[in-house]
């Protein structure tokens, strides 16, 4: 009997002796790579190290920010952090608290700040947004709850602080807004970076492998860095030039009308030519400041802080990254700096504008100067000795009513021996890594850790804590515990 024909689609899909041949010398070999994989990973994992610490990723909004869901050792690797599902250091799922509520869920705080709020190196239940939520809930008494969520991201600067607030803290309309700054956070944003996605790209830098090969690149990039000479004056300009051409056009066709746009281009352009002539590199942020005011207030009389804070930003989003890295590094070492006074007061009117926001949907807003280790050892002014003359006639005069908490006041005297022993003495250093030892004087009630002096220890956080209760409390009409005893009279560093 003659068989019959075996259809085409069959034949195709029936493997030969030599595919099923391929099939099972290619199975052992890719088994025997993945096992590779798994072993490299866990080596680097439990004896390099790596693969350990709270990841961060690019961003085009805020230049970096964390990774959702992850539970990782902080930057001293003393702590597990965890990062809940919006991506701020939380246990907790913040989902159902931002958006507005009426009045009739939990009585929502929100923090911004960078890593002195983040409470890099302690406990997250000892950083002082958490020690004020404990204060509020006792307050409140049964019934109602407080929840204080922290927006903080280590290394955020005011601009960042700011980009936060827009898109997560004020669609949710917070009760309460806690706003605190260093001298530091006034410099200009980090360029924003583009993310390259690829499929599985979060699991992929989870790894310890990719730890690894990012860690060798980067060190071979650094020291590509730092062989290159600083930019001089030429390259600088150019490279503001560039931005400040392409960012403040856009902005002044967006928003003055067509018939004077081209006037307004080409007066903007010679005032800046004019005002940037012959000055020094790193004063050319608070230049650009004084001219943008005033032709904010020639061209936009109605809404003369608007269109400022619209060409500001559109050139800071636009900066080049060598033309930042140089700005930065001047600014940072000396942000008390006359010079830098034009960065002052443009964060000035972006909290004016902020504040305003806050206070349309019923909002308060506490500004909260914080302490840091530069600032005390250097014994420069805390940061409201110059908002007071600098921040608070602009938001006075906009009709805004921040509060300010001066916690730097706080830590004069608990920190004053330590300090006193650094300015004599200097840091002791390991590599890049610079700290201070427990022969200091002072150590023993220091509020920063001595291993990392950066940052705030637990009592350093209860004592900030405990400054902001003094005026949260009336302002919510409460009666908030401080824990000024315990804060000052800690025997031993953390």
């Amino acid at each position: 009997m003659a068989r019959a024909p075996i259809p085409q689609a069959q034949r195709r899909s029936t493997p030969s002796a030599t595919t099923a041949g391929t099939a099972l010398a290619v199975g052992p070999r890719t088994i025997s790579f993945v096992g590779l994989l798994l072993l490299a990973e866990f080596a680097l994992r439990h004896l390099g190290g790596y693969g350990l610490q709270t990841l961060f990723e690019n961003s085009p909004r805020y230049s970096w920010q964390l990774i959702p869901h992850q539970a990782r050792l902080g930057q001293t690797l003393r702590v597990r952090e965890y990062v809940n599902g919006q991506g701020f250091r939380d246990g907790r799922d913040w989902s159902e608290l931002l958006a507005p509520d009426g009045g009739a869920g939990p009585l929502r705080v929100a923090v911004l700040g960078n890593s002195l709020t983040y409470g890099t190196g302690v406990e997250v239940e000892q950083t002082w947004p958490r020690v004020l939520e404990a204060a509020l809930d006792g307050a409140l008494g049964p019934g109602r709850d407080a929840v204080v969520m922290n927006f903080a991201v280590a290394g955020y600067t005011f601009e960042q602080m700011a980009r936060v607030f827009d898109d997560q803290v004020a669609p949710g309309q917070p009760a309460l807004v806690l706003w605190p700054v260093t001298a530091r956070d006034m410099g200009l944003m980090a360029p924003t970076r583009e993310l390259a996605d690829y499929p599985l790209r979060r699991l992929v830098v989870r790894t310890a492998i990719h730890d690894m090969l990012l860690d060798s690149l980067l060190r071979n990039r650094i020291a590509d860095i730092r062989s290159e000479p600083e930019p001089g004056a030429d390259g600088v300009r150019r490279g503001f030039w560039v931005a400040l051409l392409d960012a403040t056009s856009a902005v002044i066709a967006d928003e003055l009308e067509a018939g004077v746009q081209a006037a307004a281009i080409a007066q903007l352009k010679a005032a800046v030519g004019v005002a940037c002539a012959g000055a020094p590199e790193t004063d050319v942020p608070g230049i650009l400041v004084s001219v943008f005011e005033r032709f904010a207030r020639d061209w936009a009389p109605d809404d003369a802080r608007g269109l400022l804070l619209s060409l500001w930003s559109a050139f800071e989003s636009s900066t080049p990254a060598e033309v930042w890295d140089f700005m930065h590094h001047d600014f940072i070492q000396d942000p008390h700096a006359a010079r830098h006074a034009g960065l002052r007061r443009i964060r000035g009117a972006r909290l004016a504008e902020i504040v305003e926001r806050v206070e349309g949907w019923g909002g308060g807003l506490v500004v909260i100067g914080l302490p840091t280790t530069d600032q005390l050892v250097s014994e420069a002014p805390g940061p409201t000795a110059y908002w007071r003359d600098e921040w608070l006639p602009a938001l006075a005069s906009d009709g805004a009513s921040a509060r300010v908490v001066d916690a730097a006041a706080a830590f004069d005297a608990p920190m004053a021996e330590l300090a006193a022993a650094i300015r004599e003495r200097g840091y002791v250093r390991a590599g890049e890594i610079e700290r201070v030892t427990a022969d200091y004087a002072g150590s023993g009630s220091t509020l920063v850790q001595l291993d990392d002096p950066w940052h705030y220890n637990a009592d350093g956080h209860r004592l900030v804590a405990a400054a902001v209760a003094r005026v949260v409390g009336p302002l919510l009409d409460l009666e908030l515990p401080t824990t000024d005893g315990e804060a000052t009279t800690a025997r031993t560093a953390d």
